[in-house]
This record gives structure tokens, C-alpha cells and sequence, in this order.
């Protein structure tokens, strides 16, 4: 019984490295899925990541920039989308190509922002 109260332990203390490690300036990530779909968000990484604060990003209703540029993106509120969910995502790791902090000074940070407060 004691072994695993120190493996418990152990696995809490790495969980939190990690998250205070991956853990965006901005406080906002991007996240790639393998279906193409990308989520931004807070994310907190872990066994089973999460993501708080959820927006889908469409591209489909977005204007296209010029050849071989992508145009502005149209941020939609994760609950929002058609199955309505609430705003966390237990993400599934296998599902998760990449993902990446995003620039706290980058417009895109800056419309989160705006649209979150």
C-alpha cells in the first residue's frame, strides 16, 4: 500500500512539472488533432490533456488570402459547435498530431483575449 501512495505521489510532482514546463506564456496553445480539426485554448498536458477555455478554429467560413497564403480565421466558441458541448476537452493524446504556445503579443492571443473578458 505504501508503494503506491509513492507512486502517487511521484506521478503528481511529475504531472505538475510538466504542466508548469509546457505551460504558454500567453497562457493560450494551439492544438493540431489528426482529423485536421485545430483547438485553441489553455492547455493543461498530463495523461489525460486538457483543454480549457476551448475555440475551434474555422477556416471554411474564413476569406482566403492571396496564393499560397492562408486569410484571417473565424474563432468559434468550442460550445458553439454542433454537438454543444461545455467548454473543457479531455483530449485523447493518440489524438493529438502537435501543439504549440502561442505568441501572448500575436493577434490571435489578442482576440482570444478580447473575446474572453
Amino acid at each position: 500500500m505504501a508503494a503506491l501512495v509513492v507512486i502517487a505521489i511521484v506521478w503528481f510532482i511529475i504531472a505538475a512539472i510538466v504542466a508548469h514546463i509546457t505551460a504558454s506564456p500567453s497562457g493560450f496553445s494551439a492544438v493540431y488533432l489528426t482529423s485536421g480539426d485545430v483547438l485553441v485554448g489553455k492547455l493543461s498536458l498530463g495523461a489525460d490533456p486538457i483543454l480549457t477555455d476551448a475555440w475551434m478554429v474555422d477556416y471554411a467560413s474564413s476569406t482566403s488570402g492571396t496564393a499560397g497564403q492562408q486569410g484571417p480565421v473565424n474563432l468559434v466558441p468550442f460550445q458553439n459547435t454542433s454537438l454543444s458541448p461545455e467548454s473543457t476537452i479531455h483530449l485523447s493524446p493518440q489524438q493529438i498530431l502537435y501543439w504549440a504556445n502561442l505568441n501572448p503579443s500575436g493577434s490571435l492571443v489578442k482576440e482570444l483575449e478580447a473575446k474572453t473578458q
